[in-house]
């Protein structure tokens, strides 16, 4: 019994010899890497924190406070194309003497432009000066009593949230093949939306302008479901020879509600002041 009790002992002794578990590298892992961001990650825009300031370089720039201009010079000048500029809901404001709040820097023509959520006031000139410049898009912006046109964008550009008030010449102004949409022109000296050649005015409110509330310069634009009302004239077409489309317009409480060359194309004009509406024409204008 003994011997067999040895045998038997030895045998377990010989198993357990032979079953080993997995061990992990006895390598020591290298030194933890870095978890932190940098600020360039964290916001990869350049601040802009005091006036006078040139953009000349392509990239994304925001505002860190209201700033105001100086005396003879503009606020932001650009002279970059590629341009994304928030001024992050602060305003820019001027001083007597100012020029443009905005400008885009006319020696060559600067594209692919933004300018968005922020507030413009006080300046000499225009608000934004972008007339020279193509494909810009200028949205959420309150502009108000600067010394010319509040908002100027030249071909290709939508302009669009915006509020222009109490400027010495338009409120907007658009010049070729650009479009401007649900915005607000008030109590401008000139045109609330002054439009040039092939631009788009959709869906816009301009009251108490003294001069029209849309004026239609030249030829090809769209004039298109926006209100005017307590204007000198509420919609008007300078150009004898252009032909633009004049539809789905009300007009209210101005001097005069329309005033259209007849080589332009208009849906009719319905006059509905105390009346119930009949006319069932799609393009049809309102006055009343």
């Amino acid at each position: 019994m003994k011997a067999k009790k040895l045998v038997m002992v030895l045998l377990g002794c010989g198993l357990a010899a032979q079953i080993t578990w997995a061990q992990g590298s006895l390598t020591p892992p290298s030194a933890p890497e870095p978890s932190m961001r940098t600020l360039a990650q964290l916001e990869p825009r350049s601040p802009i924190s005091s006036l006078p300031y040139t953009i000349n370089m392509q990239g994304a720039y925001y505002l860190t406070t209201n700033l105001t201009g100086q005396a003879g010079t503009n606020g932001i000048t650009i002279t970059a194309d590629n341009v994304s500029l928030d001024l992050n809901g602060f305003a820019l404001t001027g001083v007597m003497g100012s020029i443009a709040a905005i400008r885009i820097d006319s020696a060559i023509t600067h594209r692919n432009i933004a300018i968005h959520n922020g507030t413009i006031c006080g300046w000499g000139a225009m608000g934004i000066s972008g007339h020279l410049a193509e494909h810009l898009i200028i949205h959420d912006i309150m502009a108000y009593t600067n010394g010319t046109v509040g908002i100027a964008a030249g071909n290709g550009s939508l302009v669009t949230r915006c509020t222009s008030m109490g400027h010495s010449s338009s409120g907007f102004q658009l010049y070729s093949g650009s479009m401007i949409t649900d915005c607000i022109a008030r109590k401008n000296s000139g045109a609330g939306i002054n439009l040039y050649w092939d631009n788009v005015a959709k869906e816009n409110a301009c009251y108490d302008n003294e001069k029209e509330g849309i004026k239609v310069s030249y030829g090809g634009n769209q004039v298109d479901a926006n209100k005017v009302s307590y204007n000198q004239t509420g919609i008007r077409t300078d150009f004898a020879s252009g032909v633009n489309l004049i539809v789905r317009n009300a007009a209210s409480g101005n001097s005069t509600n329309y005033s259209l060359h007849a080589t332009n194309a208009v849906g009719p004009i319905v006059s509905c002041a105390g009346s119930v509406i009949t006319n069932t024409n799609p393009w049809a204008n309102f006055s009343y």
